[in-house]
């Protein structure tokens, strides 16, 4: 089930998350900024992207996921808002200009089929794997370690250049009329046949 963007098959991707019922719009901060969704774990250079984000003033919403409280206090802002309900990744992806992630593969799977570019800081071998065929197809980045520079660098990137965009929108584009919900009905019934056709 894994994608032709994190990986050399071309299979599309698994599912992004389910964007039905007790999922909330993104609370962004009014204006005209280029937003940021992040949907993020703790980890070394957490604190430091935060401020930059922070210094940026870029309208950004962040579901936590483990992330302290003590954390989440010190860096809240007028523009960096954490958002503890479940978020409607649909329209996270339609509002924002890109996202920050650990390289999960179904969030980066929602995103870049939503044509957006990703800005991963990966938090395993599992997930920099995921996360290398993203950056080789041009739809996004990633942070391997915790120096600042390299976490400014990034960032600047994905904010003055289009061509993460439309590296992402490439695939987008490939993967138009693939229907997540056909192919897994189809697998189901392959997997009863085999069970039941003996």
């Amino acid at each position: 089930m894994s994608a032709a963007i994190f990986n050399r098959r071309d299979t599309p991707p698994a599912p992004p998350f389910s964007t039905a019922v007790n999922r909330t719009p993104p609370a962004w901060t009014p204006g005209d900024r280029r937003r940021v969704f992040g949907y993020l774990k703790p980890f070394a250079s957490l604190p430091t992207l935060l401020e930059l984000l922070n210094k940026l003033e870029l309208p950004t919403v962040i579901h936590p996921d483990g992330i302290a409280s003590s954390i989440q206090q010190k860096y809240a802002s007028r523009t960096l808002h954490f958002q503890q309900e479940r978020v409607d990744i649909a329209q996270a992806r339609r509002d924002c200009h890109f996202a920050i992630l650990n390289a999960n593969h179904a969030t980066m799977a929602a995103f870049v089929l939503g044509g957006k570019p990703v800005l991963n800081f990966p938090l395993s071998l599992e997930q920099e794997m995921c996360a290398t065929p993203i950056v080789e197809r041009g739809a996004g980045l990633v942070v391997s370690g915790t120096e600042p520079n390299d976490i400014f660098r990034k960032m600047e990137m994905i904010l003055g250049s289009d061509e993460y965009t439309a590296g992402a929108q490439r695939i987008a584009e490939k993967y138009r009329d693939w229907d997540y919900e056909a192919s897994g009905a189809g697998l189901a019934d392959h997997l009863v046949s085999l069970v039941t056709d003996r």
